[in-house]
């Protein structure tokens, strides 16, 4: 896979960075997980401090587009990024489904 970013905005303010770009895959369409990762290694920072918008791939190519934030703390995330309802429902069933260890 490869990476290139087309926008990058730094976000003083949020203590962000505010980025899209293009991916580029062979194979299945790429996740979440590894334009973070990807994202990550770019910017020279830890994937949990990477929050990745969205991504749309190009109809008939091997590309997608995403947009992503890079915070520059994982204090910072925690204060300026407010979680959706639908993954604080997600996170809480993946709680209620883990049984508690005594």
């Amino acid at each position: 896979m490869e990476l290139t970013i087309t926008q990058r905005k730094e976000n003083k303010l949020l203590s962000r960075w505010e980025v899209s770009g293009i991916v580029t895959f062979d194979g299945p369409t790429c996740t979440n997980s590894h334009v973070t990762e990807l994202v990550a290694t770019e910017f020279k920072s830890g994937p949990e401090q990477v929050i990745v918008q969205q991504i749309q791939t190009i109809f008939g190519r091997r590309q997608a587009q995403f947009s992503a934030l890079v915070y520059s703390t994982k204090e910072a995330k925690q204060k300026y990024y407010i979680i959706p309802s639908h993954l604080k429902k997600k996170d809480g069933q993946e709680q209620k489904a883990t049984p508690k260890k005594k």
